[in-house]
Formats: C-alpha cells, sequence, structure tokens
C-alpha cells in the first residue's frame, strides 16, 4: 500500500477515498455537508467496505490454511464455506468498529484513505 501510495494517480484516488468517508460521517451526523463540518470528523471509516474485503481475504487465507485434519473439500466445494466467510469477516468488522481501541489487532479503520 505504501509503494502504491507513491504514485500520483493512485494517491489521488486514496484521498479521494478518505474525502469520501468523511462526507459519509458528516451526513450520518445530520450536518449540513460544507468543508468546515467535514474537517471536523476523520477520514478512516469504522465500517470501509475497502477493509472489509481485506478482512475477508485474511479470514479466507486464514481458513484455507487451517483446514480440520481429514477434512478434503474438492476444487468444486470449496465455494460451500464463502457464506461462512464472509459472516466471520463480517462480524469482526462489526466488532471492530465498536470497540475502536488502538490495543485491538485487526481495526476496521480505512486502509488505504
Amino acid at each position: 500500500m505504501v509503494l502504491l501510495s507513491r504514485l500520483r494517480d493512485l494517491r489521488r484516488v486514496f484521498e479521494y477515498h478518505g474525502a469520501e468517508q468523511q462526507d459519509d460521517l458528516v451526513l450520518r451526523g445530520g450536518l449540513p455537508l460544507t468543508p468546515v463540518n467535514a474537517q471536523r470528523f476523520s477520514r478512516l471509516h469504522p465500517r470501509c467496505g475497502t477493509s472489509f474485503l481485506l478482512i475477508v481475504m485474511i479470514v479466507a487465507i486464514s481458513c484455507s490454511r487451517h483446514r480440520a485434519p481429514g477434512l478434503v473439500l474438492a476444487r468444486d466445494h470449496t465455494d460451500l464455506g464463502v457464506p461462512l466467510i464472509a459472516g466471520i469477516s463480517f462480524e469482526l468488522i462489526k466488532f471492530a468498529g465498536r470497540n475502536r481501541q488502538p490495543a485491538l489487532g485487526a481495526r476496521a479503520d480505512c486502509g488505504p484513505a
């Protein structure tokens, strides 16, 4: 991410993403959408969709590496785990959004913003 953010075009995308997070928080706060109100909020959103995708990827890798011994799934049947992975990821990001502490290992703040 650090290397990608060095590219001028992608850096601009990340900046827009952070501004979008601020706009969402302003509107959810019931305030008018102005630059002054947006500056009062963080660019890190507690339940960012980008972070959700990263958490899904981490959970999917973790689940695929820690299968129960003797559990053999054909390649065609691995799709059965998708709802489980999505559910675990959703609960993790929901938990991290409620418990926003620096000590929390998996934070739900938006990574690239």
